[in-house]
């Protein structure tokens, strides 16, 4: 299965600059089955983020609501987010900065398999890896505590004003614990953890809690190499489906120093059903390295 490409693709780009690092200019491309030109460069903010991102609009595409699966453990996708993976490029990231005074709220539906007419779910179980590696939380996902597609759209009920929200599992680093880039990982709760499978709907939000009130810190989900299906809506073909999400992702600088960017695919009319996105260093420019 490869992606499907439009020729009006057109990609929009903000780009938040890391603070602890030193960062150059941009010489960047992105990695799509194939390399694509990025366009234009702006700023944004989101509070919490996942389906609401990644699948934004209802009753597009011949009235299909925008769904993007996680594609987890898939090797023919990098293997995302693997359960008990050593390769740091395939890994989901939570950027905690202060851990004293940060919380992550989290809330994902139940595993499934390949497209939403096969309506089988499975308890899914998740963990959150410290910056060293250490297994810090580890929950399973359930019917009583599965999200659906409007709960993750709302958010987490714990923030002010959300109506309709999920009640989120809810990840206290504590003082003691390192700031850095935690990671999750996911595995089948009563079966093999060498399966892949997909997460329909999915939400992760990092919040300041040090007023009391929880305040969104946005941004802070990230990864190297991201892996997602758009699951068909009436198979086949498996590109009917449009990818309209946007998401952030490492963009790495030649000198060795890196961005964390956005991309947003909103209106691109790109139908990829399961694909791969990361950025390189060289863009389209030949490098000698394949």
């Amino acid at each position: 299965m490869s992606a499907r490409f439009s020729s009006n693709l057109n990609l929009r780009v903000h780009t938040r600059l890391r603070a602890h690092h030193i960062l150059g200019t941009i010489a960047g491309g992105v990695i799509l089955a194939g390399l694509l030109t990025l366009f234009t460069l702006s700023t944004g903010e989101v509070t919490h983020e996942g389906t609401l991102q990644v699948a934004p609009n209802s009753g597009t595409g011949g009235g299909m609501d925008d769904i993007t699966a996680l594609l987890i453990n898939w090797s023919a996708y990098g293997s995302f987010s693997k359960w008990e993976s050593s390769d740091t490029m395939a890994r989901l990231y939570i950027r905690i900065e202060d851990p004293a005074h940060e919380v992550v709220y989290l809330g994902f539906s139940k595993a499934s398999y390949q497209t939403l007419t096969n309506s089988s779910t499975y308890n899914l179980r998740f963990r959150i890896m410290s910056p060293d590696g250490q297994e810090v939380f580890n929950k399973v996902v359930k019917n009583n505590n599965a999200i659906d597609r409007e709960e993750a759209l709302a958010g987490p009920n714990t923030f002010p004003g959300v109506s309709g929200g999920y009640t989120p599992f809810t990840f206290t680093p504590g003082a003691s614990a390192p700031a850095g880039d935690y990671y999750l990982e996911f595995r089948l709760a009563d079966y093999s953890a060498n399966y892949g499978f997909l997460i329909h709907y999915w939400d992760i939000a990092v919040a300041d809690i040090s007023l009391g009130t929880p305040v969104a810190k946005p941004g802070r989900v990230w990864s190297r190499n991201w892996a997602f299906y758009c699951p068909d809506h009436n198979p086949p073909p498996y590109f009917d489906r449009a990818f309209n999400g946007s998401f952030h992702v490492l963009q790495p600088a030649p000198q060795g120093d890196f961005y964390v960017s956005k991309i947003d695919f909103d209106g691109a009319n790109f139908r990829p059903a399961a694909f791969n996105i990361a950025f390189n260093s060289s863009g389209t420019r030949q490098t000698g390295n394949v």
